[in-house]
Protein backbone atom coordinates (compact mmCIF):
# COMPACT_ATOMS: atom_id res chain seq x y z
CA UNK A 1 0.00 0.00 0.00
CA UNK A 2 1.00 3.58 -0.58
CA UNK A 3 2.44 5.43 2.46
CA UNK A 4 -0.16 8.23 2.29
CA UNK A 5 -3.40 6.83 0.81
CA UNK A 6 -5.45 9.92 1.70
CA UNK A 7 -3.49 12.42 -0.40
CA UNK A 8 -2.16 10.12 -3.09
CA UNK A 9 -3.87 7.15 -4.64
CA UNK A 10 -3.88 4.95 -7.71
CA UNK A 11 -5.96 6.28 -10.62
CA UNK A 12 -9.50 5.26 -11.35
CA UNK A 13 -10.76 4.75 -14.88
CA UNK A 14 -13.26 7.62 -14.59
CA UNK A 15 -12.33 11.15 -15.71
CA UNK A 16 -11.84 13.80 -13.05
CA UNK A 17 -15.17 15.07 -11.71
CA UNK A 18 -15.49 18.63 -10.47
CA UNK A 19 -17.27 18.77 -7.10
CA UNK A 20 -20.40 20.93 -7.31
CA UNK A 21 -20.21 22.14 -3.69
CA UNK A 22 -16.94 24.03 -4.20
CA UNK A 23 -16.21 26.98 -6.49
CA UNK A 24 -13.77 26.34 -9.32
CA UNK A 25 -11.06 28.97 -9.71
CA UNK A 26 -9.27 27.26 -12.61
CA UNK A 27 -9.34 23.89 -14.34
CA UNK A 28 -6.52 23.11 -16.76
CA UNK A 29 -6.59 19.90 -18.77
CA UNK A 30 -3.51 21.05 -20.76
CA UNK A 31 -5.34 20.50 -24.07
CA UNK A 32 -5.66 22.84 -27.03
CA UNK A 33 -9.22 23.90 -27.81
CA UNK A 34 -11.20 26.86 -29.15
CA UNK A 35 -10.66 28.80 -25.90
CA UNK A 36 -6.96 27.95 -25.51
CA UNK A 37 -4.89 27.50 -28.67
CA UNK A 38 -1.64 27.00 -26.70
CA UNK A 39 -2.88 24.22 -24.42
CA UNK A 40 -1.20 25.72 -21.37
CA UNK A 41 -4.46 26.89 -19.79
CA UNK A 42 -3.74 29.23 -16.87
CA UNK A 43 -0.12 28.04 -16.65
CA UNK A 44 3.12 29.14 -18.24
CA UNK A 45 6.83 28.60 -17.85
CA UNK A 46 9.65 31.08 -18.15
CA UNK A 47 10.48 31.89 -21.79
CA UNK A 48 13.12 29.52 -23.09
CA UNK A 49 12.95 27.25 -20.04
CA UNK A 50 13.55 23.74 -21.39
CA UNK A 51 13.07 22.24 -17.90
CA UNK A 52 9.34 23.13 -17.88
CA UNK A 53 7.40 22.39 -21.06
CA UNK A 54 4.04 21.24 -22.42
CA UNK A 55 4.42 17.71 -23.80
CA UNK A 56 2.14 16.23 -26.44
CA UNK A 57 1.43 12.60 -27.24
CA UNK A 58 4.26 12.15 -29.73
CA UNK A 59 6.32 9.50 -27.95
CA UNK A 60 4.93 10.59 -24.56
CA UNK A 61 1.41 9.08 -24.41
CA UNK A 62 2.19 6.68 -21.56
CA UNK A 63 3.00 9.65 -19.26
CA UNK A 64 -0.13 11.70 -20.02
CA UNK A 65 -3.14 10.96 -17.83
CA UNK A 66 -5.93 12.19 -20.09
CA UNK A 67 -6.17 13.10 -23.76
CA UNK A 68 -3.09 14.36 -25.59
CA UNK A 69 -0.87 16.60 -23.43
CA UNK A 70 0.58 17.27 -19.98
CA UNK A 71 3.02 19.69 -18.37
CA UNK A 72 6.50 18.28 -17.74
CA UNK A 73 8.94 19.64 -15.17
CA UNK A 74 12.47 18.32 -14.58
CA UNK A 75 15.82 18.96 -12.89
CA UNK A 76 16.25 21.58 -10.14
CA UNK A 77 16.92 24.91 -11.81
CA UNK A 78 14.50 27.06 -9.78
CA UNK A 79 11.97 29.02 -11.78
CA UNK A 80 13.20 27.36 -14.98
CA UNK A 81 12.03 24.01 -13.54
CA UNK A 82 8.53 25.27 -12.76
CA UNK A 83 5.11 25.87 -14.28
CA UNK A 84 3.06 28.61 -12.69
CA UNK A 85 -0.21 30.45 -13.06
CA UNK A 86 0.34 33.61 -15.06
CA UNK A 87 -2.64 35.55 -13.66
CA UNK A 88 -3.54 36.55 -10.13
CA UNK A 89 -6.69 35.12 -8.55
CA UNK A 90 -8.70 36.96 -5.92
CA UNK A 91 -9.23 34.38 -3.17
CA UNK A 92 -9.72 36.76 -0.21
CA UNK A 93 -13.29 35.74 0.55
CA UNK A 94 -12.37 32.08 1.13
CA UNK A 95 -10.73 30.35 4.09
CA UNK A 96 -9.36 27.29 2.24
CA UNK A 97 -7.87 26.55 -1.15
CA UNK A 98 -7.83 23.05 -2.68
CA UNK A 99 -5.50 21.98 -5.50
CA UNK A 100 -6.09 18.65 -7.26
CA UNK A 101 -4.02 17.16 -10.05
CA UNK A 102 -2.76 13.96 -11.64
CA UNK A 103 0.98 13.38 -11.84
CA UNK A 104 3.37 10.79 -13.21
CA UNK A 105 6.96 10.68 -11.86
CA UNK A 106 9.66 9.21 -14.10
CA UNK A 107 13.33 8.43 -13.30
CA UNK A 108 13.26 10.24 -9.95
CA UNK A 109 16.07 9.33 -7.53
CA UNK A 110 15.56 8.63 -3.82
CA UNK A 111 16.00 12.24 -2.69
CA UNK A 112 14.17 13.70 -5.70
CA UNK A 113 10.72 15.22 -5.76
CA UNK A 114 8.67 18.26 -6.61
CA UNK A 115 6.71 20.89 -4.71
CA UNK A 116 3.37 22.66 -4.93
CA UNK A 117 3.79 26.30 -3.98
CA UNK A 118 1.45 29.24 -3.32
CA UNK A 119 2.15 32.93 -3.84
CA UNK A 120 0.07 35.62 -2.14
CA UNK A 121 1.89 38.47 -3.93
CA UNK A 122 1.45 37.69 -7.63
CA UNK A 123 4.46 35.41 -7.95
CA UNK A 124 7.15 37.58 -6.33
CA UNK A 125 7.65 35.08 -3.50
CA UNK A 126 6.49 31.49 -3.02
CA UNK A 127 5.66 29.26 -0.02
CA UNK A 128 5.79 25.46 -0.23
CA UNK A 129 2.36 23.98 0.53
CA UNK A 130 3.17 20.35 -0.33
CA UNK A 131 6.54 18.64 -0.75
CA UNK A 132 6.28 15.40 -2.76
CA UNK A 133 9.19 12.93 -2.34
CA UNK A 134 10.05 9.61 -3.96
CA UNK A 135 9.65 6.78 -1.47
CA UNK A 136 7.33 8.77 0.76
CA UNK A 137 4.69 10.12 -1.64
CA UNK A 138 5.29 8.23 -4.87
CA UNK A 139 7.31 5.68 -6.83
CA UNK A 140 8.34 6.02 -10.46
CA UNK A 141 6.21 4.79 -13.31
CA UNK A 142 2.69 5.17 -11.95
CA UNK A 143 -0.07 7.77 -12.14
CA UNK A 144 -1.09 9.43 -8.88
CA UNK A 145 -3.80 11.90 -7.99
CA UNK A 146 -3.26 14.48 -5.31
CA UNK A 147 -5.65 16.72 -3.39
CA UNK A 148 -3.99 19.33 -1.20
CA UNK A 149 -6.04 21.66 1.01
CA UNK A 150 -4.37 24.63 2.58
CA UNK A 151 -5.96 27.15 4.90
CA UNK A 152 -5.56 30.89 5.41
CA UNK A 153 -5.00 30.12 9.10
CA UNK A 154 -1.74 28.31 8.25
CA UNK A 155 1.67 29.71 9.04
CA UNK A 156 2.93 32.37 6.55
CA UNK A 157 -0.14 31.93 4.39
CA UNK A 158 -2.61 34.57 3.24
CA UNK A 159 -5.43 34.26 0.75
CA UNK A 160 -5.17 37.54 -1.14
CA UNK A 161 -6.30 39.23 -4.34
CA UNK A 162 -3.00 38.16 -5.95
CA UNK A 163 -3.01 34.39 -5.33
CA UNK A 164 -1.21 31.97 -7.68
CA UNK A 165 0.08 28.39 -7.58
CA UNK A 166 3.08 26.73 -9.15
CA UNK A 167 4.65 23.29 -9.45
CA UNK A 168 8.45 23.22 -9.20
CA UNK A 169 10.71 20.21 -9.74
CA UNK A 170 13.27 19.52 -7.02
CA UNK A 171 15.37 16.77 -8.58
CA UNK A 172 19.01 16.26 -9.48
CA UNK A 173 19.34 15.83 -13.27
CA UNK A 174 17.56 16.58 -16.55
CA UNK A 175 16.15 13.05 -16.82
CA UNK A 176 14.27 13.31 -13.49
CA UNK A 177 10.78 14.14 -14.76
CA UNK A 178 7.28 14.76 -13.42
CA UNK A 179 4.30 15.03 -15.78
CA UNK A 180 1.34 17.03 -14.42
CA UNK A 181 -2.17 16.92 -15.87
CA UNK A 182 -5.73 18.01 -15.07
CA UNK A 183 -5.00 20.71 -12.50
CA UNK A 184 -8.11 21.85 -10.61
CA UNK A 185 -8.01 24.76 -8.15
CA UNK A 186 -11.08 25.08 -5.93
CA UNK A 187 -12.23 27.18 -3.00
Amino acid sequence: PHPNPILTQRPTPQPTVRPSTLSTITYDDIEKDANDNTGWGSFQSRDGASDAVRMSTTGQQQYIHQDEAALRIRDDSGVDSSVFQYQDHDVREYSDLRVQCWYYPRNMGNSDGFVLEYSSDGGTSWNVTKDYRKGRDFENGEFYTSAVVFSSTGVNFQLTSRGRIRFRCDASIDTDWVYIDEVLVLM
